[in-house]
């Protein structure tokens, strides 16, 4: 989808959220403790991050049909590409949100992928992967 085709309240929706990214970002950086500015951000973005901006059926769909054209990664691809030397990336939110909740790093890492929280573009990246080899 390019930026100039999303429909006017779908885009307003988006930039509010990015907004709201910002400025949870900026609060959470206040944050005396590092430890806890990942809760600080995650708090901010419970109240700030609802849109209040509703969508028409039409783009609703227009929106779903292109969620759903970018295909989800599943455990068993990030296995074959793991198996063909790309290890797929957790999605680094999780990661972050984990530390903070008292997970040491790389337990975290471990149970985003577990859960099947990859990095957008590290599973794109994945599903091309598969699809040039013929695999998908």
């Amino acid at each position: 989808m390019v930026y100039e085709e999303i429909p006017p309240r779908l885009k307003k929706r988006w930039e509010t959220f990015a907004e709201a990214v910002r400025y949870c970002w900026k609060e959470a950086k206040k944050v005396v403790e590092p430890s806890k500015d990942m809760l600080q951000f995650w708090e901010c973005m419970e109240k700030r991050a609802r849109s209040t901006i509703p969508l028409t059926h039409e783009e609703e769909a227009k929106l779903m049909e292109e969620v759903k054209a970018m295909g989800r990664l599943t455990k068993e691809m990030a296995k074959k590409c793991a198996e063909l030397g790309y290890h797929v990336a957790p999605h680094p939110i999780c990661v972050m949100r984990k530390v903070a909740e008292g997970l040491a790093p790389h337990e975290a890492v471990e149970k985003c992928l577990e859960e099947g929280k990859y990095h957008g573009i590290s599973a794109l990246r994945c599903e091309a992967l598969l699809r040039e080899r013929g695999l998908l």
